[in-house]
């Protein structure tokens, strides 16, 4: 086996294990206390938490500093004990998103409180706008000690920050929710003010308890001189935080649009249905997909040190990729096959009949299609940013700017005549434009389509994923309609689901067991 193999088998799996337990304690807490939100709350307040104050947080944190997290990535050779002047440099580049994030924060809180009006700039809205500038500003200062713990692998200290960072929001959120004695938006302002501050002590521990009495600490603290801003990984940190600024349009597009466009009901609806449907992209793809950017860079990074040859690194490189991919597939298809049909029982138990009686159940099925490309999307992008040279990643920044346009384009458009359900085909429209771009640079790197082939699922499995697709279908039209009472006719649609869904399960055991023996092989290699 080669020194890529044991890099990039090591790297995915570890950091994968540890990134999904930290997801999965995360994310438990978040849906339970969402579950509860969405009861308490109507519709027009839930859009203002789940959509517009989704966008400040998420627009700010991603522009300032998704760019420095990849491009301060270093290869597994850089980060060995007694090679720490590659360590050392990238602590010091990513201290530069600390004033560039304060700059971009200020500036997005200061647009948001103006469009608001000036009558209304003083309101609870402007003031938990305030709030939410200084608690994104709190927590960029932690990102130098997250790129550390990214850099030496130390995925345990990330789980136990993020989840005691989101058990703290969260609870926070729901305490003072139920009270009564705040408005709603000074609320979700002061949760997420509390779960930045978790982030930026439990860091700020690791950060000075690891370099304790250590010579290195000098070379760690911010230095904002001009030797950092001519490294390689600040030009690199450059280029992924252009891209970063596409990416957040390309993600987060149409809810700008909808923010614009639509009424707070429907931004609610959107709303409920994105964080419901995307639970699984959260818990499951996300770490997947980080964990496989990880692997595919160190990957790269080793083999390119080892072989001379491009050819010998896409076929050591190349299992890998196919494994990964089928695994999504298989994962997507799964909810792209029982989703639609059983999103209305779902919002009825989970949020009740306010919820399963609105446009909600019809966009979350067809959220359910979009989780699947999202799935085969994130893989084939992990893999293109972890493989990419500078000026490759430089040609893919303009095709995401045409695909930007396309979907903010196509969002506007079908916003206006569908509403949510419209915002959910452009998303699924941009998908495939993403997936067809990933594709045809794949195509290239290994000289062929073949890899994509091997990565499809089985014929039999995908000709069962319609069959129970279209029996879940009819067994809906029979069991669902009219009002939803969780009688006699609501169990017998969930026996006919667990029927369909278990004979999938078997299926997929069976035809896709090659699949199974590979990752066997590749987690041994770990072990």
């Amino acid at each position: 086996d080669t020194m890529g193999d044991e890099v990039g088998t090591n790297v995915a799996w570890r950091s994968f294990g540890y990134l999904f337990a930290s997801q999965v304690i995360a994310r438990t807490v978040t849906f339970t206390v969402n579950v509860l939100v969405a009861r308490t709350l109507a519709p027009d307040d839930y859009g203002v938490y789940a959509v517009q104050f989704h966008l400040i947080t998420t627009g700010v944190l991603f522009v300032a500093r998704e760019g420095f997290r990849r491009g301060c990535l270093l290869s597994e050779q850089d980060t060995k004990i007694g090679n720490g002047k590659k360590l050392k440099q990238a602590v010091q580049v990513s201290w530069f998103c600390v004033p560039y994030g304060w700059i971009v924060s200020w500036m997005v809180c200061k647009s948001v409180v103006g469009w608001r009006g000036v009558a209304q700039a003083q309101d609870d809205y402007g003031n938990a706008v305030r709030w939410l500038g200084v608690a994104t500003a709190l927590e960029l200062i932690s990102e130098p000690a997250y790129i550390l713990i990214q850099n030496m692998m130390l995925f345990k200290v990330r789980v136990a920050v993020e989840a005691a960072a989101t058990v703290a929001k969260s609870v926070l959120l729901y305490a003072m929710l139920a009270s009564g004695v705040w408005s709603t938006a000074t609320v979700f302002a002061l949760a997420q003010l509390a779960f930045s501050l978790c982030v930026l002590v439990g860091h700020a521990l690791f950060f000075t308890a690891s370099l304790k009495g250590r010579s290195m600490l000098p070379d760690l603290l911010p230095c904002f001189g001009l030797a950092p801003l001519r490294s390689s990984l600040s030009r690199l940190s450059l280029i992924f935080t252009i891209q970063s600024l596409e990416k957040l349009v390309l993600a987060e597009g149409e809810k700008m649009v909808m923010v614009m466009v639509q009424s707070n009901y429907d931004q609610g609806v959107y709303g409920l249905v994105s964080n419901l449907g995307s639970l699984v992209v959260r818990t499951l793809f996300q770490p997947f997909e980080e964990a496989a950017f990880t692997s595919f860079r160190k990957y790269s990074c080793a083999e390119r040190g080892e072989y001379a040859s491009k050819t010998r690194m896409a076929e050591s490189v190349r299992p890998l990729l196919a494994v990964m991919l089928r695994a999504m597939l298989l994962v997507g298809s799964i909810f792209a096959t029982f989703g639609p049909s059983y999103s209305r029982l779902l919002l009825h138990i989970l949020y009740g009949s306010t919820w399963s009686t609105s446009e909600a159940p019809a966009v979350l099925g067809q959220y359910c299609f979009y989780i699947f490309l999202l799935g085969a999307n994130g893989i084939l992008e992990a893999f293109m940013h972890g493989v990419m040279t500078p000026r490759e990643l430089s040609r893919s920044n303009a095709w995401l700017v045409l695909f930007s346009v396309l979907h903010i384009g196509a969002s506007a458009t079908l916003v206006l005549h569908l509403g949510a359900t419209g915002l959910v085909m452009a998303n699924c429209l941009n998908m495939v434009l993403r997936i067809a771009y990933a594709c045809s640079y794949v195509a290239i790197f290994f000289d062929g389509a073949s890899v994509l082939l091997e990565a499809l699922p089985s014929w039999e499995v995908a000709l069962m994923c319609g069959l129970f697709g279209t029996g879940s279908y009819i067994g809906k039209s029979v069991y669902m309609t009219g009002t939803i009472s969780l009688g006699p006719e609501s169990l017998a649609f969930v026996a006919l689901g667990a029927v369909l869904f278990s004979s999938l399960m078997g299926a997929i055991f069976v035809k896709e067991k090659h699949s199974f023996m590979q990752i066997r092989q590749l987690r041994k290699k770990v072990e």
